[in-house]
């Protein structure tokens, strides 16, 4: 499959880092990977990925404070980033702060996917803010 461009995954556990890596990588996404905002603002401002999947809760600089600092630069404020949480996050709150949409972990693979792609596409189209039901990774069922 051909690639489709590099997506950072911002996490502080290994194993949700690894996991993303593997889904993403499935469906043809380069991934780059960091252990915290600090790391993750490098990384964006290295190499500039498609999407952002940042984590909100980790140590030296949580979620919050990374986006902060990717909206202050031209060069990583414009890349579409959707949080990352086990927690409950209020989404207008998510959007105030530049976020595009909300990834629930646990999320299995397929769902992981089918969010980066849906942001993507709507990021492409203008659209601020994907739909946080079909990026939760949580299905219609539930």
């Amino acid at each position: 499959m051909a690639s489709t461009g590099a997506v950072l995954i911002v996490d502080d556990s290994p194993d949700v880092r690894y996991l993303f890596a593997a889904a993403l990588a499935s469906c043809g996404f380069r991934a780059l990977v960091a252990r915290d905002g600090r790391e993750g603002v490098a990384l964006a401002r290295e190499h500039e990925p498609r999407l952002i999947l940042l984590d909100l809760a980790m140590p030296r600089m949580d979620g919050v404070g990374a986006m902060a600092k990717l909206q202050e630069d031209p060069r990583t404020a414009r890349i579409p980033v959707l949080a990352v949480s086990g927690y409950d996050v209020a989404a207008d709150e998510l959007r105030r702060l530049g976020f595009r949409g909300l990834v629930h972990k646990p999320v299995a693979a397929l769902d992981l996917a089918r969010a980066v792609r849906g942001c993507l596409e709507d990021a492409a189209r203008g659209i601020a803010w994907s739909d946080p039901g079909t990026l939760s990774g949580r299905s219609s069922a539930e």
